[in-house]
């Protein structure tokens, strides 16, 4: 379900050159293949990045190279991360040069709260579910959170 709903997200920006999205819950696997598969049928490269570091060499690389002409980026930088800096740990990726390149309707959060209202019609889900702890128990369970 939570497939479907990111691969709608990203149908409606399909035409765009750049596309960013925001998966800082991890709602969508690597094994699940939905973006890979969304970025392969469209012609994207794809970029999946938790850190500067990373993200930077791959960008740069993809940039460099003629045959590059679509980018999809995930930045899978956990949320609390990007507010709280801890010498000991890698910081996020950070890219103003890409966002002056990625529409804003290019630019997708993927937020389990939004994913919960939009299915539900319900308004009122609770700020904490995007809380991380809550949103890997709710993430597995989502067909049970449904009903």
């Amino acid at each position: 379900m939570l497939s479907s709903w990111a691969e709608s997200k990203l149908d409606a920006v399909k035409e765009s050159d750049r596309i960013l999205v925001c998966d800082p819950l991890r709602l969508l696997p690597d094994s699940d293949g939905v973006i890979h598969g969304f970025a392969r049928q469209n012609g994207f490269t794809v970029i999946v990045s938790a850190t500067n570091l990373v993200f930077r060499e791959l960008y740069e690389k993809a940039v460099a190279d003629p045959e590059t002409k679509k980018l999809l980026i995930i930045d899978r930088a956990p949320a609390r991360r990007r507010t709280t800096k801890v010498v000991s740990k890698a910081p996020p990726p950070f890219y103003p040069d890409l966002l002056d390149e990625v529409p804003l309707h290019a630019r997708i959060h993927l937020d389990l709260r939004q994913f919960l209202k939009e299915k539900t019609a319900d308004p009122d889900w609770p700020m904490e579910v995007n809380d991380p702890r809550y949103a890997r128990l709710l993430s597995r369970n989502i067909p049970a959170v449904l009903r």
